[in-house]
């Protein structure tokens, strides 16, 4: 990449860092980055989605064709970092990178317009990945583009500027919120009798959980926290409570055995509200699925890298927290792969974040390589592939 493109790019970044926009609203970081790419590059075509939007450049139909995907949506989190670039938006700011990572997918952008590769590419400007919606709101989109392979990075914290973390298997594990509503009937709080208190059902649920979400149960990973716990009305000492929330968020390694925990806090659940005479609700939130990446495209990744010189690390154990690009990988081979922030970096979703504009350029070489090296996968055998 030119010095003065990466300059481009810096600039890009943190003028997205200045405005960036919540899940769902993402029109204004869309329009920044649809005029920029329109602006340094001839041969792209754009479609627009209002608050997403994707990049194709086309060639040959029957060449291969490559899709890869950046995050574009910001945290309902207050900046407090004296940077020159700081948030103008009150209590929203970039602290999980994805303005990094759609600076860098528009980075790609430009190379592939200069480069003119000899495949077909698709680059999506994501929505609302952290609420869990984005990639299910494109997914009739990337279905019908009929790619062949897909691919996203994440910035990771902890991990030496720069290195490139594979994950052999799982990246980020499935996880979903639960919201268990007990109603029951208000009564005086002298005559609790004549009421249906949620309490002792809502304690009961909460006291199974360690046993529910054992690890040996399971083969992998599982986990349950408790997020909120309310019940009652605070202060209103004249009447017995007749409703209560209980919130958790559980998540796993294997998609199918969270499931499995949350059926057993279902059942648990019922039969607690059962015996207690109470009606019982479950509502679900921020469902994401696991991001499991596959073996063949992982060693594309591996080979890009050493290709390009630079430094991997090799990782068995997923990240707790979870990417909707899972998504993405149930329709279509890939991978998503991390690339360090340096080991003292702050870490995501933290006030002192921010992304390392020192990573961008890797990143977009490392994608570029990606689509210059694809194979002409219509002509490989199953076995390759």
């Amino acid at each position: 990449m030119e010095r003065e493109q990466l300059a481009a790019l810096i600039d890009l970044r943190q003028t997205l860092h200045m405005y960036p926009d919540l899940s769902g609203s993402e029109q204004g970081t869309a329009r920044r980055l649809m005029d920029f790419i329109g602006k340094h590059t001839r041969r792209l075509e754009m479609d627009d989605f209002g608050h997403w939007f994707a990049v194709r450049y086309r060639t040959e139909p029957a060449r291969a064709h490559i899709l890869l995907r950046a995050d574009i949506d910001a945290l309902p989190i207050e900046e407090t970092v004296d940077l020159p670039y700081r948030s103008r938006h009150e209590g929203i700011s970039h602290k999980c990178g994805h303005d990094g990572h759609a600076a860098v997918m528009a980075g790609v952008a430009l190379e592939i317009d200069r480069l003119r590769p000899d495949c077909n590419v698709t680059l999506l400007f994501q929505p609302a990945e952290e609420r869990g919606s984005g990639a299910l709101e494109c997914l009739d989109y990337v279905r019908g583009l009929g790619a062949d392979e897909v691919y996203a990075f994440h910035n990771q914290p902890s991990q030496p500027l720069g290195t490139v973390t594979l994950f052999e298997d799982c990246y980020a594990c499935a996880s979903k919120g639960l919201n268990l509503r007990f109603t029951g009937t208000p009564a005086h709080a002298a005559y609790p009798e004549s009421g249906r208190n949620p309490a002792q059902a809502m304690a009961r649920t909460i006291a199974a959980l360690p046993a529910l979400s054992d690890p040996g149960r399971y083969t992998r990973m599982v986990l349950c926290t408790v997020i909120c716990a309310r019940l009652g009305e605070p202060y209103a000492f004249g009447t017995s409570a007749s409703g209560g929330e209980l919130m958790l968020t559980i998540r796993g390694e294997r998609e199918a055995e969270m499931d499995r925990l949350e059926a057993e806090i279902r059942r648990t659940a019922a039969a607690a509200a059962g015996e207690a005479g109470l009606s019982l609700e479950v509502e679900v939130y921020d469902a994401f699925p696991e991001t499991r990446c596959h073996p063949a495209q992982v060693r594309r990744v591996a080979d890009a890298c050493a290709a390009l010189g630079i430094p991997t690390l090799r990782v068995e154990t997923p990240i707790r927290a979870s990417e909707d690009f899972g998504h993405f990988l149930k329709l279509i081979p890939g991978a998503m792969f991390g690339i360090g922030d340096g080991v003292d970096h702050p870490d995501l979703h933290t006030q002192g974040f921010d992304f390392p504009d020192d990573i961008l350029e890797r990143a977009v070489a490392l994608f570029v390589r990606l689509v210059t090296d694809a194979p002409d996968i219509h002509q490989q055998s199953e076995e390759e592939r």
